[in-house]
């Protein structure tokens, strides 16, 4: 895997994130087939990630950080 970011740290953090979803996917496929989520269903959760301002970069402390817009 390669990982870039905007600085080394950025990128190790992108690559520990990668590696942490992989194993969880892998932990779940022992369960069985996960449900894959259809277009209507995924445009929900990307308009409440876009509302959450999930992926954007925190500020300040952090504290508090994760509300509705």
């Amino acid at each position: 895997m390669i990982a870039v970011g905007a600085t080394p740290e950025v990128a190790l953090a992108l690559a520990i994130e990668v590696e942490v979803l992989a194993r969880m996917y892998v932990q779940v496929l022992t369960l069985g087939q996960p449900p894959v989520l259809d277009e209507a269903e995924m445009a929900r959760v990307l308009e409440q990630f876009r509302r959450m301002s999930y992926g954007q970069p925190v500020q300040g402390d952090g504290a508090g950080t994760a509300r509705p817009r």
